[in-house]
């Protein structure tokens, strides 16, 4: 067989991967995505999801639905090359414990929400604010951490 085929390759990977089921709180997988710890395999598309999808999952999350599974494969820096979710801290050459196979658009959408970073107008990024509006003070701030309490928060958008 050549060594060369990327068949034989995934082959020799597929030998030494083991699959584990492990619950990670979502403020866990936002600060290794800030520490450069998670990462993203070079052949994952870039992210696209809208602000209004992005809006719905927070909502989902802060109203502590399911928001579907995440893949992550530890150590796999060793066999893809990484690089960091859209407008993450670059990786600088550090290599990250976790590359996500799966899950790349929740992930980035939660961290675009939740570091003040922004999102997407137009197809390119661009920082814009997640504000909210609480019906207890009627005060419009900044979404620094997601609120104790979903159900008086409001998504509105930045007043520009």
């Amino acid at each position: 067989m050549n060594p060369g085929n990327p068949w034989v390759q995934a082959a020799k990977i597929s030998a030494v991967t083991t699959f584990d089921s492990d619950k990670k709180h979502v403020t866990y997988l936002l600060q290794q995505i800030e520490q450069r710890d998670l990462a993203l395999p070079d052949f994952q598309r870039d992210f696209v999801w809208k602000p209004g999808e992005t809006r719905e999952l927070v909502r989902s999350v802060m109203q502590s639905f399911p928001a579907g599974t995440i893949l992550l494969m530890q150590g796999g820096a060793k066999h893809f090359k990484p690089r960091s979710f859209a407008q993450a801290p670059d990786l600088s050459g550090k290599e990250p414990t976790y590359l996500a196979l799966d899950g790349q658009q929740r992930l980035t959408s939660l961290s675009l929400a939740f570091s003040g970073r922004g999102g997407r107008s137009g197809g390119s990024p661009r920082p814009q604010a997640a504000w909210l509006k609480s019906s207890a003070t009627r005060k419009r701030r900044c979404l620094a951490r997601p609120p104790t309490l979903a159900r008086d928060v409001h998504f509105r958008r930045d007043p520009q």
